[in-house]
């Protein structure tokens, strides 16, 4: 009985030791932990260098796309009212009021008025760094350009046809790749967005 007791109490104490070095060795040391948070802090901060490095880029394709949208807007309003469609672009060059704008013509007069305006966005405020560089078709500047009923290009300027392709030019005041986009919108009133894009003509 008493060496039962012994091998008992030997067990108990053997079992405790182990326990205790377990616990002890379980742990992070500091240099492990100090190792763990500064990759961390290295990841984190090439995640916020990449997102700044993209943003500019990021911010003038988004931009392209919007006025390009405003288009697709001025011609399927035009199709499904069977009435004139204008589109204003206001700021070539302008950093601070590059715009679009699109009016029904429901008078069928050429007039612009903002109460009749369905579409409204000035590009800078909207994009930031982002603006309009030009906007031309074959022969000069495009400013005014007017869907008719089926959904083509009718009147620029509100003298003549003009000659296709109208080419919106869309850069930023930040270093991006590609430097420009350019949304080219055709006699039939078809959009689509290129880079780097020069129409023959020009």
């Amino acid at each position: 009985m008493c060496n039962l007791k012994l091998v008992t109490a030997s067990t108990s104490v053997s079992y405790s030791w182990r326990s205790s070095r377990v616990s002890c060795c379980s742990g992070i040391s500091l240099i492990e932990l100090m190792v763990t948070i500064i990759i961390g802090s290295l990841l984190i901060a090439l995640s916020v260098w990449s997102i700044w490095d993209i943003s500019p880029k990021m911010k003038l394709e988004t931009a392209s796309y919007e006025v390009m949208n405003g288009f697709k807007i001025a011609r399927s309003e035009a199709i499904k009212k069977d009435i004139p469609v204008i589109v204003s672009l206001v700021g070539a060059g302008d950093m601070v009021n590059s715009s679009i704008s699109v009016y029904l013509d429901k008078n069928r007069d050429g007039e612009t008025t903002s109460d009749t305006r369905i579409y409204y966005v000035v590009i800078p405020n909207k994009f930031e760094q982002a603006y309009f560089a030009s906007f031309r078709d074959c022969t000069g500047v495009a400013n005014t350009i007017e869907f008719s009923g089926k959904g083509s290009i009718s009147s620029v300027n509100n003298s003549g046809k003009g000659t296709m392709p109208i080419v919106v030019k869309l850069v930023s005041q930040a270093n991006t790749d590609p430097a420009s986009y350019e949304i080219v919108v055709e006699r039939s009133g078809t959009s689509k967005m290129e880079n780097g894009y020069t129409a023959s003509c020009l």
